[in-house]
This record gives structure tokens, sequence and C-alpha cells, in this order.
């Protein structure tokens, strides 16, 4: 989104370089470097083989993943980049991590509609569903 914003402000102004816009373009790609370092751990354990025998054990969720070298601080962090890319327009991407990220909470069918699990459901856990939907909008 910031290039092009910075596409836009160019083609407004005759070619002129916004040094602004040049600075939050660097801001904006530190951010996001720094959110992909610290959730790459998760991003490796989803694309693993690990991934289908943790899920075969039934260890398949925050808690199982934490004995894998992964911290909820590192679960936290993915969550963070699904949004980062939501928000830089990457709704595909955002999608598919948040897909991801929600299938550490899935539940048996019979706890899903529960009205508890929905009273003691996490707030990040509902941003992350409401940001699922909205990727499919």
């Amino acid at each position: 989104m910031v290039d092009y914003a910075m596409d836009i402000y160019r083609s407004l102004n005759n070619g002129e370089e916004s040094k602004e816009m040049e600075e939050n373009k660097k801001t904006v790609y530190a951010q996001l470097e720094d959110l992909k370092s610290r959730a790459e751990p998760l991003v490796v354990l989803f694309a693993s083989d690990k991934k289908v025998a943790l899920v075969q054990e039934g260890t398949w969720n925050v808690k199982g993943i934490t004995g894998n070298g992964i911290s909820p601080d590192t679960v936290e962090t993915y969550r963070q980049l699904a949004k980062f890319n939501y928000d830089c327009g990457d709704y595909t991407a955002a999608r598919d991590m948040l897909n991801n990220y929600i299938s550490l909470f899935a539940s048996a069918p019979d706890e899903l509609y529960s009205t508890a699990s929905f009273e003691q459901a996490d707030p990040d856990l509902l941003q992350a569903l409401w940001g699922r939907l909205s990727c499919e909008i």
C-alpha cells in the first residue's frame, strides 16, 4: 500500500518524491521484517510434516506446540503478521495465515457452538475470525 500511495503522490506532483513517504516506507518494511523474523519458527512448523503428526496426536494447539520450541509470544507475533498483511492489502496471505492461526484453537464440534465457548473466547481469536471473514469479502 505504501508503494501505491507513493505512485499516486508522484503522479500528482510531476514525478516528485516525498521524503516523508520514503521514511514511512522504510518503517513499514522494517516492521514487516521484524514480524517475519519473530514468527519464523511457527511459519516453518505450519509448512512442515510435523504439523500432520501433531494433528494426528491430538496436540495441535498452542499448548501442544510450545514443547516444539514455539512460545505463546511467537503465536501472537504470527497473528500480528497476519494482521499486518491484511493492513497492507495482501488478503490472500492474511487469510491463509489466519486459517493456520485459528486451527490452533479449533475445538470439537459439540464444544464449538456452546454459549460458554463464545463467552470465554479470547478477543484475539475473535479478531482473527472476523479478519478471516473480511479477507473472504
